[in-house]
C-alpha cells in the first residue's frame, strides 16, 4: 500500500476534491438526489414543529436541497453553507438562475463558506439541514453535537447520509482477494440511534437500500471521482497493482458492476 501526502489535512483535501469537481457533481450524483427529495419530504412533514428562527444547510453542495428550502420554507431566513467556495458559489449561481429567487423577498436567502463541524454559534437555528454531507465530517459524532448545539429549543437537525452497510461488494471483493477494504468508515444505523438516545434528543430514523450501477469498475470510479467523493480519512491508499486486482474482481461477473448504499434519512430534535 502507498502512503498518502501528510502535506494537507484531510479537510483541506476535502475541500479541494468538491471544488474541483463541483461542474461536474450533479451528473454522478443520481443517489445524492434521491437523497434530497427523501430529506425534503421529511423537512415537509415536521416543519409545524419548529420553534421561530432562521434555517441553515450545511454541505449545500450543488444545491440539490437547497432548491427546495425556499418553498419548504416560505417566510424564514435561510443560509446555504459548504466547506468548498466553489460548491457555495456553484449553488448561489443555480438558485439566481431561477427569477424566483431573485425577487427583493428573497434577500432572505444568503450563501456561506463554513466548515460546519466547527460550527460555534448555540442556539441560533430553528433547523440545521445536511443532504449526503455529514459522513464527510472528520468525527461525524463530535460535529453532530456541535450542530445540536447550533439549535434553537425544539429546533432540529435534519439529515440524509449513507450508513456503516454501504458497499458491500466492494468489501467482499476487496476480502476476497485479501487487499484493503478503503471506503471511508460510515455511521451505523445502530450508532445513530444510540446517540440520539445517549444526547436525549427526539428522533426519527429510517433506512432504505439504494442501488448504483456502472458499466464497470472503471466507470464506478470514475463517478467517484467526479462527485469529488474519492478522498480518503485513513494513511493508506491500494498500490496500482491492487487496485487492478480490484477491479478485475468487480467486473469478473461480466455484467454491470453494482454498489449497494444504505441511505440513512431522519432527524433529531432537540426537546
Amino acid at each position: 500500500m502507498q502512503m498518502i501526502s501528510p502535506s494537507r489535512s484531510y479537510k483541506e483535501r476535502v475541500q479541494e476534491s468538491f471544488s474541483r469537481h463541483a461542474s461536474t457533481y450533479d451528473s454522478a450524483a443520481a443517489l445524492q438526489f434521491m437523497a434530497a427529495r427523501l430529506t425534503a419530504k421529511l423537512i415537509e412533514k415536521n416543519v409545524d414543529l419548529l420553534p421561530a428562527g432562521p434555517i441553515l444547510e450545511v454541505g449545500c453542495g450543488t444545491g440539490m436541497l437547497s432548491s427546495l428550502l425556499p418553498a419548504i420554507f416560505p417566510d424564514r431566513q435561510i443560509i446555504f453553507s459548504d466547506i468548498s467556495p466553489d460548491m457555495v458559489l456553484f449553488c448561489k449561481n443555480k438558485l439566481m438562475e431561477n427569477k424566483e429567487f431573485r425577487s427583493p423577498k428573497e434577500s432572505r436567502l444568503s450563501w456561506m463558506v463554513l466548515d460546519a463541524e466547527e460550527l460555534k454559534t448555540h442556539s441560533e437555528y430553528a433547523a440545521i439541514v445536511s443532504n449526503f454531507s455529514i459522513q464527510w465530517f472528520f468525527q461525524p459524532f463530535k460535529g453532530i453535537s456541535r450542530l445540536m448545539s447550533a439549535l434553537r429549543a425544539d429546533g432540529a437537525l435534519f439529515f440524509s447520509l449513507p450508513g456503516a452497510d454501504s458497499c458491500p461488494e466492494w468489501k467482499n471483493a476487496a476480502e476476497k482477494i485479501d487487499v484493503p477494504f478503503t471506503r471511508n468508515p460510515l455511521p451505523s444505523y445502530e450508532e445513530m440511534i444510540d446517540f440520539a438516545n445517549r444526547m436525549g434528543l427526539q428522533y426519527e430514523l429510517q433506512q432504505r437500500v439504494a442501488e448504483e450501477s456502472y458499466n464497470d469498475a472503471k466507470a464506478m470510479l470514475h463517478s467517484l471521482r467526479e462527485l469529488g467523493a474519492s478522498t480518503q480519512k485513513g494513511d493508506m491508499r491500494l498500490s496500482c497493482g491492487q487496485l487492478r486486482k480490484l477491479m478485475k474482481e468487480l467486473d469478473g461477473s461480466g455484467n454491470a458492476t453494482t454498489l449497494s448504499y444504505q441511505v440513512l434519512t431522519g432527524f433529531y430534535r432537540r426537546i
